[in-house]
């Protein structure tokens, strides 16, 4: 992430259509080196991180109420409280139950305990959205519940926005990311990815396949459809639940550097320092899997683009 920081902007362009009028404290869940909170907590007056494994570098670290290195445990989140946006990107599919890879009720269990959880730690009127690598043969573009609602603030905001200037290799997105509505968004961004000639990647399918089978650590992760995790958010008493898939491609300056991004970012194979250093033996799985499974494509503008693409479910508490 350190090299190409704005890589993965994509992935964070949804949360800018869905920030709650409250924004006192902002719930960063599994934030790994604070992705999400290095751009949302701008607008947050306080910023609590939770992860287990290693510490964020938070940049503005005055906003930056408490770190936390814990697991799902309740006892964790007993001292925090009214929380206005918790948001847990590409950690769910980790939350897993004690069963076996395959017991699915098992993981649905502990990730409805867990939104339960964080649910309880909300503020009223707090909301909640996990953004994580839908279920197989889920198709960008779909949508369930009441959209029309979310939309950005007026362009005053935008100067302070997450986009408030595009960083290079996001230019052939600049009119998706101009729109004041979510659902407008989704659509150019459908369309825009549909005209760049970025088919339908399948990010799920790759970590099975690939990530599993070439990672030294391995990869047991269980990843829901977009309908199951709003069923979650609804049988953990959320309320206004809805739910879209949007691609969120990932831009780079050369196809080299994409390869070695997945590669380091995944954990495919050893860790190398740069993508010169990745070996042919290591380099080519790889490449041939996001060629496979996910997409590989050089844009207009010379920056390559790997197809990726998100589920957004977003529920309020009452």
């Amino acid at each position: 992430m350190a090299a190409f920081p704005d890589s993965r902007r994509l992935e964070l362009a949804p949360l800018q259509f869905v920030l709650p009028e409250s924004r006192r404290c902002l719930l960063d869940l599994f934030a790994g080196t604070g992705f999400v909170s290095g751009s949302l907590g701008r607008f947050f007056d306080s910023t609590v991180l939770v992860e287990p494994h290693v510490e964020p570098a938070v940049a503005d670290g005055r906003r930056l109420r408490r770190y936390q290195a814990c697991a799902l445990s309740a006892s964790s989140f007993e001292s925090l409280a009214g929380v206005d946006l918790a948001v847990c990107l590409a950690g769910l599919h980790h939350v897993l139950g004690p069963g076996s890879p395959e017991d699915r009720g098992s993981h649905r269990q502990q990730r409805l305990e867990a939104m339960r959880l964080w649910r309880s730690r909300l503020a009223s009127g707090g909301r909640l959205v996990i953004a994580d690598v839908p279920a197989p043969g889920t198709k960008t573009g779909w949508a369930e519940g009441p959209l029309d609602g979310l939309s950005n603030e007026p362009q005053s905001l935008r100067s302070g926005n997450i986009f408030f200037s595009v960083p290079d290799g996001l230019a052939e997105f600049t009119e998706a990311l101009a729109c004041s509505r979510l659902r407008d968004y989704l659509a150019r961004m459908t369309s825009l990815c549909q005209e760049l000639g970025l088919g339908e990647a399948e990010p799920a399918t790759f970590f099975d396949r690939v990530v599993s089978r070439l990672s030294p650590y391995g990869h047991v992760a269980c990843f829901n459809s977009p309908w199951e995790l709003a069923d979650l958010f609804r049988e953990a008493e959320f309320e206004n639940v809805r739910a879209f898939v949007a691609p969120t491609p990932w831009l780079f300056p050369s196809k080299a550097e994409a390869v070695w991004f997945v590669h380091e970012l995944l954990g495919i194979g050893q860790p190398c320092g740069t993508a010169e250093k990745l070996p042919t033996h290591e380099r080519e799985p790889v490449e041939g899997g996001i060629f496979d499974y996910l997409g590989l494509r050089q844009l207009p503008d010379g920056f390559w683009v790997v197809s990726w693409k998100l589920m957004y479910v977003v529920g309020d508490r009452p």
